[in-house]
């Protein structure tokens, strides 16, 4: 936790103005900020919020990233938002968020909308929670890379930079690149039947490191969810998040961590 520390001491020009900090992590968050399991780092009951609070004189509050995001989100639109909205992270893995009357659904212990262990499918590439059929292990970095070279990819390799260079192959009609999102889309479609159903949400936000591709992912779901959703519910609003790379950092108001 030194390296939180030494961070803040280096904000000479904000140091006395910074009266709270947000960290973000992409794991299962609970209110207290203790982090049940965080995949990613290897994590497994992490009291990040005391670490933190004794190594720093500030308040500090540790959340999902994606709740952080949809927060980043919704309260950075100046539109009004009423209802259900329904915040997609999508990047190394896929994380979600809810929120109702701009209040966020956090289920009983502060774990819950965690959509991409939906199952989608009866088999698949081995998820982090350790089943298969996960709709992340579909709908993420790792996945558009399978689908765009046609073979398995190690998470080590898997390319940051790969969302641009689809975004690209697509502008110039690249049949790979056309493959690879029309591929990601179908999965996503099916999270997106089960939740719909769920949620009856008013608006879907899709975000997170996958953003040069989501609008073209947005434009080859829409069609397929209208049809595939209980008859007589109404298609949500499908839009993509304009918050960008730090979309966690903007609400947590001071280090994110995403």
């Amino acid at each position: 936790m030194g390296l939180v520390a030494d961070k803040l001491a280096s904000l000479t020009l904000y140091r006395d103005s910074i009266r709270a900090m947000g960290v973000t992590v992409p794991g299962l968050v609970r209110r207290d900020g203790h982090v049940i399991n965080l995949p990613i780092l290897g994590w497994k009951d992490v009291n990040l919020g005391a670490l933190i609070a004794a190594d720093i004189d500030l308040p500090c509050h540790v959340e999902n990233n994606a709740n952080a995001a949809a927060f980043g989100h919704i309260y950075s639109d100046p539109r009004p938002h009423h209802g259900v909205v329904v915040y997609l992270k999508i990047g190394t893995g896929c994380g979600g968020a809810v929120i109702i009357d701009d209040k966020l659904l956090r289920g009983g212990n502060g774990l819950g909308t965690e959509f991409g262990h939906l199952r989608i499918a009866a088999d698949g590439p081995l998820c982090s929670c350790g089943q298969r059929g996960c709709m992340e292990t579909f709908v993420n970095l790792k996945a558009l890379q399978r689908y765009a070279t046609n073979r398995d990819v190690d998470e080590a390799a898997t390319d940051p930079q790969l969302p641009a260079q689809v975004a690209a192959g697509l502008a110039v009609g690249d049949p790979d690149a056309e493959r690879a999102v029309t591929t990601l889309a179908g999965h996503l479609t099916e999270g997106l039947v089960d939740i719909s159903n769920l949620f009856d949400p008013d608006e879907v936000v899709l975000g997170g490191a996958m953003l040069p591709v989501l609008d073209a992912v947005v434009a080859r779901v829409a069609g397929p969810l209208g049809r595939r959703m209980v008859p007589g519910m109404s298609l949500p609003l499908l839009t993509v998040s304009w918050i960008g790379a730090f979309e966690c950092a903007d609400w947590g108001g001071g280090l994110g961590a995403s």
